[in-house]
């Protein structure tokens, strides 16, 4: 081989290393690249869901924020308590056909309290023992009532008259009672009343639904 053969050769051979290693580098870039472009991609993909997951969050705590409100709202006057209460009873004048006696329950409290329903109510005598047998409902369940501080709701006691001559009556009376024992309702606890009223005659011991 001549001298200039074999310089042309190295020439060649130089040329073509050089060649492949510009190749080489762009691979390397372009794979490079590539792998920063997929970590890129993943860390947005989580921020983005960081954040759906935050705004979520940050939506859900104002419409929670509205119903809790109502809630409170619509359960601000609570149920009156036996203890909330004192109880009354009196003889109520013109009933037609029997007799018939005013309950009452009194709020004694500074706050509002709301009661519906008809009281439970039995006659004790002396002995703390119950005479007969609890009062009858009479009528419907009634309405929701407000009682304010110091105002009362009404139920009516009826039975028949004692003698029975106005018809309502067998003349047979119960013993007369010492005292009311008187559930409010929605309680389970008892108000108590020392009252000689009413004398149940005739089998028939009736209550009504509390009311203003």
């Amino acid at each position: 081989m001549t001298r200039r053969q074999a310089v042309a050769t190295d020439g060649a051979g130089s040329a073509a290393t050089l060649s492949w290693r510009r190749r080489t580098a762009a691979v390397g870039a372009a794979v490079l690249l590539a792998a920063t472009a997929a970590c890129s991609s993943g860390d947005d993909g989580s921020d983005d869901g960081s954040g759906a997951q935050a705004s979520g969050a940050r939506e859900a705590s104002p419409s929670a924020s509205p119903d809790g409100k109502k809630n409170a709202d619509g359960g601000g006057t609570p149920r009156c308590a036996a203890a909330d209460l004192t109880l009354a009873v009196e003889r109520s004048p013109g009933a037609a056909d029997g007799r018939d006696y005013d309950l009452t329950l009194k709020n004694k409290t500074d706050s509002a309290c709301l009661i519906k329903g008809r009281p439970r109510v039995f006659l004790l005598g002396e002995d703390g023992d119950t005479i007969g047998e609890a009062a009858a409902p009479d009528g419907r369940a009634g309405e929701t009532v407000t009682l304010q501080p110091l105002t009362r709701a009404h139920a009516t006691l009826h039975t028949a008259d004692e003698g029975g001559d106005d018809g309502t009556g067998d003349g047979s009376c119960w013993a007369r009672p010492h005292s009311l024992k008187v559930y409010p309702p929605g309680t389970g606890k008892a108000l108590v009343a020392q009252s000689d009223q009413p004398r149940v005659c005739g089998g028939l011991f009736t209550v009504t639904a509390l009311k203003w």
